[in-house]
């Protein structure tokens, strides 16, 4: 009994007969809390483990959702927004105790990189313009006169699928990570499609080209057709020279052999001394 009186005295003490005593419940934490959104802006789909940096001093990760949500002091903070393979993304936020805070969504863009590419015949070689190459996820592209193509691609795997009349489609398989790539492609004839042949029914002359002739092919078979005609040019001119030397020669030969008709030792020329100094007498 008197444990029990102590026990309710003690309860009484500032607290009242009867009330239990209750503990002091944890403190909230300083600043607003802040939500948003991570995104792909190309792809519009939530970015995985991006990372919010504010300049006040907090920092926080994207959920799998592509959300985040942490604290901010009142005032200003500038969010810097990472995540990799893309550029990097900032947004301001105002917080104001008491009032509400509208979502802080950021849209990230990819990084891109070159992708140049050529297809060309795998037989001869010989550039295939006009050929369709389709990349997934991006626009169709076509190749120009000499087989070539550009685009840009962000980080990843992806499957390039070239389509040309006269050849089989073709599928090659690359990657792009960090860097410009640069594809060849070479496509296979179809069968029985009379590639390089004579159109079908096609009588009567002329000429039949290679649509898949290239001005570089065209300009190179003019150079090498000027290159045989100035090497033509100059062995012409060499033999000419080697015949006029060889006349030359042989002139001088006759010259040195033959005497000169006033050289006083010549026959003809002794004779007539001789003749000369009889008539003096």
């Amino acid at each position: 009994m008197v444990l029990l009186a102590g026990t309710l005295a003690v309860g009484s003490a500032g607290t009242g007969a009867g009330r239990p005593v209750s503990p002091a419940g944890p403190s909230a934490p300083p600043g607003t809390v802040v939500t948003g959104n991570v995104t792909d802006a190309v792809l519009h789909t939530p970015l995985v483990g991006a990372r919010i940096v504010a300049d006040t001093g907090p920092n926080t990760t994207t959920a799998s959702n592509g959300r985040f949500t942490f604290r901010l002091p009142d005032g200003l903070s500038t969010l810097t927004v990472s995540h990799a393979g893309f550029h990097r993304g900032t947004t301001q936020v105002n917080v104001q105790a008491g009032q509400g805070v509208p979502p802080a969504n950021v849209a990230l863009q990819p990084f891109l990189f070159n992708l140049g590419g050529s297809v060309a015949n795998r037989s001869s070689g010989a550039p295939v313009g006009g050929a369709l190459v389709t990349i997934a996820g991006t626009p169709s592209l076509s190749t120009d006169r000499s087989g070539n193509f550009v685009t840009q691609l962000r980080n990843g795997t992806y499957t390039a699928t070239v389509s040309a009349s006269g050849y089989q489609t073709a599928n090659w398989a690359f990657r792009v990570n960090g860097g410009p790539v640069s594809l060849t492609v070479l496509l296979n004839s179809s069968a029985g499609s009379g590639n390089g042949g004579p159109p079908p029914g096609g009588g009567g002359s002329g000429s039949i080209l290679d649509p898949s002739l290239s001005v570089t092919d065209a300009l190179y078979t003019i150079l090498v057709a000027v290159a045989i005609g100035v090497a033509g040019t100059l062995a012409v001119f060499v033999w000419r020279s080697r015949v006029r030397r060889a006349a030359a020669a042989e002139s001088l030969a006759a010259i040195a052999v033959s005497p000169p008709v006033n050289d006083p030792t010549s026959v003809g020329s002794r004779s007539e001394l001789r003749r000369s100094r009889q008539r003096r007498r």
